[in-house]
């Protein structure tokens, strides 16, 4: 059975802050699905001004309404929080010496009283993942915060009286002043790159994302109450860790450590298992440290007869773990039933229909009374588990004048599956960051895929600034590229949208995703990793990681050279949807879309729903922001 903790570790939920105005009540409605089990919005007056706090509450531990939020520590401090603190158990041994007494065992009491004896400093201290806001009457101010990841998402906007926040953003779109404009540099970044949740941005204008490891302090009695959020943590890329047995250790110990502290439950646990070695691993440390009588429920999408299916890995692994495994299926009929819902529970526009997998795991994992999964999100942003990074090693080699050993990897690369050597050549110049490469790489973008099918004047108008960067960090020097592009993967570009995918899908469900391998201590290590220690000479990626699983997951998954994940058949689902899809775009009006040639789209669109043209990715982008735009009535610039 799952390891019993002390009530009150943790909840996932909605949260609410409303500052000038009284909309919780609508705005828990709608984010009812995040937190079924309580809902609950109290009112404050400080500083002349009204704020709102609200929580809708999904119910892992402690279902005593003691431990309902908002949530007061004494007269000053009231707090709404989405999350967990994994080691709440520690901090609360930790407060308790320094004086602070409980009145409840929930980890939300123990972040309360946290702030209340070292304010925002307590934040570094913090080992797990959260969105929170916490008033503090006394100081008169708001505090908002996120994880050092972004694993719970926290949103934001100004209003004629103040300002809201919440976990997601349609329940803002209801507030009075937030308007529904598209913001045009998000927009075409997306079309062209297929770029999503970089930085603060959103696909709303008048919507931004608290960016991960910030906080920022809402100062009450000032007029303007200026929003400016402070980071708390970054890793650290310095390339300090040579040893391969030193890494090996020092990621095995972290590793199995993070998947402890995840269990703390005592509902019923799950996790996803897609026969990858991420998913693998967590089923396997699971196991280990359950023990061979504990049962341990894994969630799996299959997809018999397709090239992309990993049933055999999946069943490996199952057996391996002796687990209670869901094998779940889809087809077009149901990808179309389910689709605007899933484009509603997301809230913007998506990069590929591959988050569908997800979606109907976390339906079967409610079906089957499980409320937490554990899944291996984070591990090939950290340990190097993409095809492009080959490209970043590479380069690294090059730049550290080792133009021999850079050829041999480069042979051994190009003999992996997938691999294609002359977009490995393109990627390695790209990575050495060199001007001409920069002009290339937009000169190629401006001739391929929907660039052509935007509308002139709005590429004129917003096209540069769909290039901008939200980096505010120090880029590594070339010999280190593999860690600067690790780096960009982590905080901007990769994983901030594969966090805000499983989020929405999980929670449509009510069901609480947790993610091991984004664990701060966990974490340290990896950006310490040499870059020969990530991908290796031989070409192999996850090189260390690969190394300190090996005798917990089988061999046949740690020597997997292919990469595939939770993927769906895209272009034969969509083909199948096409009658359907054809008239749904009938239906939007050029005004509607300005910021493309409609008529000339429509015709790639339907060209390649009909199999005459071969399916690209771009294809679905272009699909998606269509149906997400008339979905939600968004204001569009004529240019």
């Amino acid at each position: 059975m799952p390891q019993l903790l002390p009530a009150g570790a943790d909840e996932m939920c909605g949260i609410w802050l409303d500052i000038g105005g009284e909309g919780g009540a609508k705005a828990l409605e709608w984010m009812a699905h995040r937190g079924p089990d309580a809902r609950q919005v109290q009112r404050f007056n400080v500083a002349g001004r009204d704020v709102e706090l609200g929580h809708a509450r999904l119910s892992i531990i402690d279902l005593d309404a003691r431990a309902n939020q908002p949530m007061r520590y004494g007269d000053d401090i009231a707090i709404v929080f989405n999350g967990e603190i994994y080691n709440f158990v520690e901090l609360r041994a930790e407060l308790q010496r320094l004086g602070h007494g409980f009145q409840t065992t929930s980890d939300t009491e123990v972040l309360l009283a946290a702030y209340a004896a070292w304010g925002t400093k307590m934040l570094p201290r913090l080992r797990g993942m959260f969105a929170f806001a916490l008033l503090d009457r006394a100081r008169r101010q708001v505090l908002i915060a996120r994880d050092p990841f972004g694993i719970k998402p926290l949103f934001v906007a100004r209003t004629p009286g103040g300002l809201v926040a919440a976990s997601e953003i349609p329940p803002l779109l209801g507030v009075p002043g937030v308007s529904r404009r598209a913001r045009p540099s998000t927009v075409l970044a997306f079309l062209l790159r297929g770029a999503t949740d970089a930085g603060s941005a959103t696909f709303f204008a008048d919507i931004d994302s608290l960016p991960a490891a910030h906080y920022a302090v809402i100062q009450l009695d000032d007029t303007h109450m200026p929003l400016e959020p402070k980071r708390y943590w970054r890793p650290v890329y310095d390339a300090s860790i040579t040893s391969r047995e030193e890494a090996v250790g020092l990621v095995r110990e972290r590793f199995l450590d993070s998947v402890r502290v995840h269990q703390r439950a005592d509902v019923a646990l799950g996790t996803m298992l897609s026969g990858g070695i991420d998913s693998s691993a967590i089923v396997a440390a699971v196991r280990q440290q359950l023990g061979p009588g504990g049962e341990l429920h894994t969630f799996s999408f299959v997809s018999p007869g397709d090239p992309l299916d990993e049933t055999a890995y999946i069943r490996l692994m199952v057996e391996a773990a002796q687990t209670i495994s869901h094998e779940v299926e889809a087809d077009a009929a149901m990808f179309r039933c389910d689709l605007d819902t899933l484009m509603t529970r997301q809230g913007e526009p998506f990069g590929s229909t591959s988050i569908y997998a997800q979606y109907r795991v976390a339906a079967a994992a409610r079906a089957a009374g499980v409320k937490v999964l554990l899944d291996g999100q984070g591990s090939d942003e950290l340990f190097a588990g993409y095809r492009f990074y080959y490209a970043a090693r590479i380069a690294g080699l090059l730049g550290d004048g080792e133009p021999i050993r850079a050829a041999k990897v480069l042979a051994r690369v190009a003999r992996q599956p997938g691999v294609r050597l002359p977009s490995q050549i393109y990627h390695i110049l790209a990575s050495l960051d060199l001007p001409v490469m920069r002009s290339i790489a937009r000169n190629a973008e401006a001739r391929q895929g929907t660039a052509a099918l935007i509308a002139p004047e709005w590429l004129a108008a917003h096209g540069e600034h769909s290039h901008s960067s939200s980096r505010s960090r120090t880029r590594q020097s070339r010999r280190l590229a593999l860690l600067d592009r690790l780096q960009a993967s982590l905080e901007e570009d990769v994983l901030p949208g594969l966090l805000r995918y499983e989020d929405r899908c999980t929670m449509a469900h009510s069901i609480e995703a947790r993610v091991p391998f984004l664990d701060v201590p966990l974490a340290e290590v990896a950006c310490r990793l040499a870059p020969e220690l990530l991908v290796d000479d031989t070409g192999t990626t996850k090189s260390v990681l690969r190394g300190a699983l090996r005798g917990i997951v089988p061999d046949t998954i740690l020597d997997r050279r292919d990469k595939i994940g939770f993927a769906t058949p895209e272009a034969r689902w969509l083909k199948a949807c096409a009658p359907w899809l054809e008239t749904r775009l009938a239906q939007i009006n050029q005004a509607d879309a300005p910021y493309l040639k409609l008529d000339e789209t429509r015709r790639h669109l339907t060209a390649m729903l009909r199999g005459d043209r071969r399916w690209h990715p771009w294809g679905w982008r272009a699909l998606n922001l269509l149906m997400w735009a008339d979905m939600n009535d968004i204001e569009f610039q004529s240019n």
